[in-house]
């Protein structure tokens, strides 16, 4: 009798441990397959438009800074990146209209001093977390400077080429995967160009430096 209920325990325990083993076969959960989206790649060629504001300083040896300059500025610009895998690198040219201008009438005579174009070629380095991009970039930049100054009667009227550098930084973001938005921050010292003055005058070094803040829009090709 003992020996009966013994074998029918092992029975019982041994068709449990089949379908417990069975149930762990049918129920055991598949691979889940996982493909993260890749990252923005910021490589190409891209061109946009921008627009800002400009502070500027004319200086000339012995005589006070004009520091108060100021106005608006746009242009275009033009571009390469490529992208290191997070590491991008790249050149960007850019050339602007501008009114950053200074006025001022000391008795009968009217001076203003200006600058109503410039340009900047510049390197690009940044790290991208995906669609953002923090950089720095730096570079060559040429403006014109203009002064005027009239007393009724005469008018002197001369532009004349600045050529220095310019250094900054600004963000970039990619909306699209074809269209970017930016904003940045440049110092510019365009260096000093030799004014001949109204007539009578002495001929002046003047020295012309500026911060400009501007956004943009690219389209990436």
């Amino acid at each position: 009798m003992n020996k009966f209920i013994l074998a029918a325990v092992a029975g019982v325990l041994s068709a449990t441990a089949v379908s417990a083993a069975d149930l762990a076969v049918a129920y055991q959960p598949g691979t889940v397959a996982y493909s993260p989206a890749s990252a923005f790649n910021w490589s190409g060629f891209y061109a946009g438009v921008n627009g800002g504001y400009g502070w500027a300083e004319f200086s000339a040896p012995g005589a006070a800074p004009l520091d108060g300059l100021k106005g608006i500025l746009g242009g275009v610009q033009v571009g390469y990146n490529y992208d290191f895998g997070g590491f991008v690198l790249g050149v960007e040219g850019d050339v602007q209209l501008a009114d950053v201008k200074y006025t001022r009438t000391i008795a009968a005579t009217t001076g203003t001093y200006g600058i109503d174009r410039f340009g900047t070629i510049r390197a690009r380095a940044g790290a991208a977390v995906d669609r953002f991009l923090p950089y720095v970039t730096g570079g060559v930049a040429i403006a014109n400077g203009h002064i005027n100054i009239s007393d009724g009667v005469t008018t002197y009227d001369e532009n004349k080429a600045h050529i220095g550098w310019t250094i900054g930084a600004g963000v970039e973001f990619a909306a699209t995967d074809n269209i970017t938005i930016k904003a940045e921050y440049l110092y510019a010292d365009f260096g000093k160009a030799t004014y001949t003055g109204p007539v009578g005058a002495i001929a002046a070094d003047v020295h012309a430096k500026a911060s400009i803040v501007r956004g943009g829009v690219n389209f990436k090709f």
